[in-house]
């Protein structure tokens, strides 16, 4: 990727959860050319009052994007992808199906398997793939 280049990730659940468990979460929005997003669907899986405020926080912060699902295509994938998956890792993956946007991700199994035949390997990242990249730009230790 050229150095000036953003990658725009879609960002699941329970990387949230993850990140925010583990004193990490500020580095979302602060790694150098990436865009997080987050669709509505993600942000409404967030439920415990600490993770939600500062999911929201990060939001009002434009840390992270929230986006919706809007285009007609999006929306017959999503409607398809979610028989297989819940709503918000089936909403990260339609979403970065039809707009090209990478995954961030924890899950396995089916929707690993579900994300690698529609995006491919490369677009699946998990929270170390990230958590490297912080380390890489001094965020974290």
């Amino acid at each position: 990727m050229p150095l000036d280049a953003v990658e725009t990730i879609a960002v699941d659940t329970n990387v949230i959860i993850k990140l925010i468990q583990n004193n990490q979460f500020h580095i979302i929005g602060n790694i150098p050319n990436i865009h997080f997003v987050v669709p509505d669907e993600v942000v409404a899986e967030v439920t415990y009052p600490d993770q939600r405020v500062q999911t929201l926080k990060a939001i009002s912060d434009r840390l992270l994007q929230q986006i919706s699902i809007t285009e007609h295509v999006e929306l017959i994938l999503f409607m398809e992808i979610s028989r297989r998956v819940e709503s918000g890792e089936a909403a990260c993956l339609a979403i970065a199906q039809h707009r090209g946007y990478a995954i961030l991700s924890e899950e396995k199994r089916r929707f690993e398997r579900e994300a690698i035949a529609r995006i491919g390997k490369s677009r699946l990242l998990r929270t170390e793939d990230i958590l490297a990249r912080a380390r890489e730009h001094k965020l974290i230790p």
